[in-house]
């Protein structure tokens, strides 16, 4: 007895075959962004992790010491005739010594400084080893080189300590000036300062603040990566097995909160920073500030965690679709 089968329940049969197979593929379907957003943090974490590099290679800027114009010609030679006479005291006052030659060189004319967050190398006729500090107080790690010269003319036993002392002393001499820039102010009659040289240790005060909240950059961005990294991880894990809720995934996009502040934060600090230290320069012409690699890699930090976020709210968008 043969079973005649109609046409209709056949053609039946195939469409629950071909809409099965788009039922499984369904169930996963922001699978793909997701990896998107988790492969951005993976690049954020890597270049925070360079931050920690010993070969110190990417610095944030770069000084270069000029003398362009007559105004630069006539700062610096102050500035050198100053350290030749700190030079010869540090001899010993001995005028049968001096030669000139090993006179402190912080300010010659050529030389390059790299300043990172932690630290600050020096280029002249021969690189000086990486001198660890608030690389990004500027004015701060010249007057470290200052001292790193003056105990290498003195041969000092103990050189790191007439290091550490030298640098103590700037400290507290530009606490003390700052203080008596916020008492002028305040008995000014408009509010405003007329006093350079007070203004110019109010602004190396805040250089100082500065370098020292910017030192702690690396180690936050590492964590805040790395939490970003590892929620990202566990969705997308969880994406290849189960489907991901709503809430899911703002309860990721959360996480992701604390390393946008960091990266954000570090950018726009270092930007205003930027600004600052060039206005400042650009009364004394004698140096070029530049933004270097390490900058510039805090910029695509910037622009991936925003990319992060963008394709995290767009999963959100989408799954709070699928509901209605």
């Amino acid at each position: 007895m043969s079973i005649k089968l109609e046409k209709s329940s056949l053609d039946d049969e195939r469409d629950v075959g071909v809409f099965e197979k788009p039922a499984i593929v369904s169930s996963k379907p922001h699978l793909t962004y997701l990896s998107v957003a988790f492969l951005l943090s993976v690049v954020v974490f890597i270049q925070s992790l360079f931050l920690f590099d010993d070969h110190h290679v990417s610095p944030q800027f770069t000084l270069r010491i000029k003398e362009d114009n007559s105004q630069a010609v006539e700062i610096m030679s102050s500035i050198r005739s100053s350290l030749k006479v700190v030079t010869f005291l540090a001899e010993d006052f001995s005028f049968s010594n001096y030669t000139g030659i090993n006179d402190i060189d912080t300010f010659d004319e050529g030389n390059v400084f790299h300043f990172f967050y932690d630290g600050y190398k020096k280029d002249n006729n021969h690189t000086r080893p990486f001198v660890p500090f608030n690389g990004l107080d500027i004015m701060g790690c010249l007057v470290k080189d200052f001292g790193v010269e003056l105990s290498l003319i003195s041969k000092s036993q103990n050189p790191q300590k007439l290091i550490d002392s030298f640098s103590l002393t700037y400290s507290h001499t530009i606490m003390n000036l700052d203080e008596m820039y916020h008492e002028a102010k305040k008995t000014s009659k408009d509010g405003h300062m007329s006093d350079t040289k007070l203004k110019v240790a109010h602004d190396a005060y805040k250089f100082e603040r500065f370098g020292k909240t910017m030192r702690k950059v690396p180690m936050a961005s590492l964590m805040s990566s790395f939490v970003s990294c590892v929620s990202l991880l566990f969705v997308l894990h969880w994406a290849c097995f189960r489907n991901v809720s709503a809430r899911m995934v703002g309860v990721v996009m959360v996480l992701q909160v604390p390393s946008m502040v960091v990266q954000f934060g570090a950018w726009g600090a270092q930007l205003r920073f930027y600004y600052k230290v060039c206005k400042l320069l650009q009364k004394f012409t004698v140096a070029d500030l530049r933004a270097d690699s390490g900058y510039v890699g805090l910029v695509m930090s910037v622009i991936m965690v925003v990319m992060g976020q963008v394709v995290l709210a767009y999963i959100l968008y989408k799954k709070r679709g699928e509901k209605h």
